[in-house]
């Protein structure tokens, strides 16, 4: 199957997934560019929950669990489930795509600090409207919040690396610095409250430091050798915990003995749960099992068993003892002494969201994915009647690209570093991880698939993948789809992240890199490179630089030419890999490239600048129209029994049928 590729971008439960329908409004605008432009609009398939957090209130005499809610493209959502009555109320917020701060205020409210934009707004839960909102200025993530002495609210940013002070009462930001960032620290991920109301920071990623900060003073000063490697904490009676230890709130030093009781050493490791524990109540996990001690209590109480991999997330504790928490598109409540976890639907509409990929495969059905959510939309083009999955994985993250073999799907996904084998004919039974199931995991070290998934000529998946966070460095993936019988090639142009793979057959595989790193940046002096690796060799046989080029993507291998195109700094070009050099020795085209990727199909290689799709004769390199569509196009697809091509606008996404 030709297919596109993409450049690097930041059952009974199973029949629960079912096709939503297509969008009336948006069909007869589709339906209008029909006639005109061999146009067909096919909805807005991609519908899927993407949740980071949760906690409790109390209203009209009810306890809801309240999480927050990604949309890229209709903002941050809030979603109150009572779920006694299985029910839920959806609140949309004036900002923001997404949220992982979320932190309970005086007067019934909420404060909630965003991405892509860096807001902190605040929601009255009484009134249910939105009465705060207020960007932190030139911040796109806002991460966490903790509560300082002078009862601000405190978060840390990125890309800047700074803290942030959010005053909810006269609705003010104060920039308080980036004291790292000249060591190249990006981030500023965790903050947290200490016993004395000062504010505990892990800064990252280029070189880590931990540091305090005095809302007094308004200084930092770097904290204890012993607390450098923690990253987050909680308070608990006057105590700051974090992992299994309890630091004195008067010095930080180690508590030891510890001012609680410990669960049993002959059960291995436990750790303190910090989204749980509060002021009064502790929460320990000890793999499968959930302590509680309260203070002066006598012993702990085993209040919960959970699966140790792939149970979800606990995220609240309600006022009555009920736990709270998300596995993907689920929620679930649980009672002291529950072992089971009864999953049900996150109420509400799911509004669309874009899509991270575009597929079709050779039946004509078209697959795609949200930006984070680790689910699929797989769609019949003939019916426009669509599927959205739950989670096909047990790690938080996206799936980046897929690969559809025999009507079987192969997804490779961040941040677990998987590949994973999704059969849309089987029993759903992902909770098992039966189907789907991961059969590849190069995670740990490799996290991000930035180069997504192709098959080559001897039927093996190929893919490409960035090293975990802090590290530079790239893995070339290649997968026997069946057995999971794998080859891993480690840094095969140097310590650079792959962001593009095309297997062109005779054991050769042409590669690209980018000089972008997780929770690094770009790397310095350093320009993004062209390679040919040789699987039998086990080695890059040629390479070539691009100067001032972050990265190659975009690549796909037309057979028929036997050329290789792909983009570099937006502009398209033709690779011969066996005469090993750029066709033309410069671009093969002058104006630059929009979409996120390229799609091959019969000696044509397809993309798009703006709303506008071209198709371009890989062996000749001249270009032709292919259609107009309604939007900017960011993915496109061609193949199918047709050959059609296929492409994604925002949340829509249409069909183009040639004469």
């Amino acid at each position: 199957m030709q297919k596109r590729r993409h450049f690097l971008r930041g059952a009974a439960l199973g029949a629960a997934y079912l096709a939503l329908g297509e969008d009336a409004k948006a069909a007869e605008a589709g339906e209008a560019m029909e006639a005109a432009a061999k146009v067909r609009h096919l909805g807005q398939p991609c519908r899927a929950r993407n949740v980071h957090i949760g906690t409790t209130v109390q209203d009209a005499g009810r306890e809801w669990f309240v999480i927050t809610n990604t949309n890229e493209n209709a903002n941050v959502e809030l979603i109150f489930i009572d779920a006694k009555g299985d029910t839920g109320h959806v609140y949309r917020a004036p900002a923001g795509a997404g949220a992982w701060a979320l932190h309970k205020l005086p007067g019934n409210r909420i404060a909630i600090a965003t991405y892509y934009d860096g807001t902190f707004m605040v929601f009255d839960v009484t009134k249910r409207e939105w009465v705060r909102t207020i960007k932190f200025p030139g911040e796109d993530y806002v991460w966490t919040l903790a509560q300082g002495k002078d009862g601000r609210l405190y978060g840390g940013s990125y890309p800047g690396g700074k803290l942030g002070a959010f005053d909810a009462e006269k609705g003010t930001v104060e920039d308080l610095g980036a004291p790292t960032k000249a060591d190249g620290n990006l981030y500023l991920r965790w903050t947290s409250a200490l016993p004395d109301g000062r504010i505990f920071c892990q800064f990252g990623f280029t070189k880590p430091e931990t540091m305090i900060f005095d809302p007094d003073t308004k200084q930092f000063a770097r904290a204890p050798e012993h607390m450098q490697s923690l990253s987050s904490g909680v308070v608990w009676n006057g105590y700051f915990l974090a992992g299994d230890k309890a630091y004195r709130g008067s010095d930080l030093a180690v508590a030891d003995p510890l001012p609680f009781p410990a669960p049993p050493a002959d059960k291995g490791a436990w750790a303190i749960d910090v989204r749980l524990t509060d002021e009064k109540t502790l929460v320990l996990r000890q793999g499968t099992d959930v302590y509680q001690y309260g203070v002066g209590d006598a012993a702990l109480t085993k209040v919960l068993y959970l699966r140790a991999r792939g149970s979800g997330a606990l995220m609240a504790r309600g006022e009555a003892g009920d736990y709270y928490g998300i596995r993907g598109q689920d929620y679930f409540a649980m009672r002291k002494g529950d072992a089971k976890q009864n999953l049900r639907i996150i109420p509400g509409e799911a509004a669309a969201r874009g899509t991270h990929f575009l597929t079709i495969d050779d039946s004509g059905t078209l697959w795609g994915g949200p930006t984070f959510g680790q689910t699929l939309f797989y769609q019949d083009t003939k019916t426009g009647k669509y599927t959205n999955t739950g989670v096909v994985s047990d790690y938080g993250g996206e799936v980046y690209d897929v690969e559809v073999i025999d009507g079987v799907c192969y997804a490779v996904a961040y941040a677990g570093g998987e590949l994973i084998r999704f059969d849309p004919r089987a029993k759903w039974d992902q909770v098992s991880h039966v189907n789907p199931k991961t059969i590849v995991r190069v995670g740990g070290s490799y996290i991000r698939p930035s180069a997504g998934v192709t098959t080559g000529p001897d039927g093996r998946l190929y893919s490409g993948w960035l090293a975990q966070y802090g590290q530079y460095g790239g893995l070339l993936l290649v997968a026997d789809p069946k057995t999971g019988k794998n080859e891993q090639h480690k840094n095969p142009l140097g310590p650079h992240g792959l962001s593009a793979v095309a297997p062109v057959g005779g054991d050769l595989v042409v590669i690209g890199t980018t000089i972008y790193g997780n929770g690094l940046g770009n790397q310095k002096d350093t320009p993004a490179k062209l390679g040919v690796f040789d699987l039998k060799a086990k080695k890059t046989v040629w390479q070539r630089d691009f100067p001032g080029v972050a990265s190659i993507g975009g690549m796909v291998y037309d057979p028929k030419s036997r050329r290789v195109a792909f983009l570099a700094s937006g502009l398209l070009h033709l690779f011969d890999p066996a005469a090993r050099e750029i066709v033309g020795g410069k671009p093969a085209l002058a104006e630059k490239v929009t979409s996120h990727g390229l799609a091959a199909h019969g000696g044509e290689i397809f993309y798009a600048v703006e709303k506008r799709v071209f198709a371009l004769d890989a062996a000749t390199g001249k270009a032709r129209t292919v259609a107009d569509v309604p939007g900017k196009v960011d993915s496109l697809a061609v193949g199918g029994p047709a050959g059609r091509v296929y492409v994604a606008c925002g949340i829509d996404v249409y069909e183009i049928a040639e004469a």
